[in-house]
């Protein structure tokens, strides 16, 4: 081997998951990467251009155990914002047409002061009163509530955020099982079989069912009501994580103020 070869790419970076947790080493994406990813931009298939992703993360994360099935989406997007910030720095530049005026604008933004949020999955300790006040009792054995969602008085549901795993699962099914659908039904169909897989337990007076089929799951959701159905998508709302990829874009022109997420064309390359 060359001697320079050893000296290629050798600076490594580290962050933290802002959903799992879990520390991360990796290093910037190399041109041969992203020559790769230019090969499939124009590809209709989105999940094309995913995969694509998932290649560049797996690429640059250093670490041989490293399944980005397991990723939640969140952290996935989150590690790709990282990334991009090793590779090519804070500052994104790209251009925006006022809905208003039509007219282009060059916006940049810094990718460093983009809000982070983090999974909160704490839940308060019991506690009794004393004579002497209040204190705080750390109880054993105690059923961990944080993802369990309960549609009615006899059903909850234990759910997980969605990992990129689920959501390639969600595309393998949709194309195996509507090839012909239209995009409306695509859309429809690919929520609930994602939150079907999302699913881990069912529970009911009866007891607690682990091993429940993907088919039963969509029933389920499918038989529930419409608002049983918003506390699900509630839960997920209320625990939304990550990156806040959306900022304030004002027109040099007309001065209107538009809240938008910054786009992603180009923003590799």
């Amino acid at each position: 081997m060359s001697n320079f070869k050893r000296y290629l790419n050798v600076y490594e970076f580290e962050t933290v998951l802002p959903g799992s947790g879990e520390g991360v080493k990796f290093r910037p994406i190399t041109t041969g990467q992203i020559k790769k990813l230019l090969v499939y931009e124009g590809a209709e298939e989105p999940e094309v251009i995913e995969k694509a992703l998932d290649e560049i993360i797996a690429g640059c994360v250093v670490d041989e155990s490293f399944d980005i099935k397991k990723m939640y989406l969140p952290d996935r997007f989150f590690l790709l914002l990282e990334l991009r910030k090793a590779t090519k720095g804070n500052m994104y530049e790209f251009k925006s047409m006022c809905p208003s005026c039509n007219s282009q604008s060059l916006q940049t933004v810094d990718l460093q002061k983009l809000p982070v949020k983090k999974l909160n999955i704490s839940k308060p300790k019991p506690v009794v009163k004393g004579k002497k006040g209040v204190i705080e009792v750390k109880e054993t054995n105690v059923v961990d509530d944080w993802n369990v969602v309960k549609l009615n008085d006899k059903i909850s549901i234990r759910v997980m955020p969605v990992t990129r795993g689920i959501q390639m699962e969600a595309a393998e099914i949709m194309r195996n099982s509507f090839p012909d659908a239209s995009m409306v039904e695509k859309a429809v169909n690919v929520s609930t079989i994602i939150y079907a897989l999302a699913i881990q337990e069912i529970i009911t007076p009866e007891g607690v069912d682990k091993d429940v089929s993907l088919e039963d799951k969509i029933y389920l959701l499918d038989n529930i009501t419409q608002g049983e159905l918003e506390n699900l998508t509630n839960w997920f709302d209320k625990n939304d994580f990550g990156v806040d990829f959306a900022f304030d874009i004002v027109c040099p022109q007309c001065h209107l103020k538009v809240r938008r997420d910054v786009p992603m064309e180009d923003f590799f390359s």
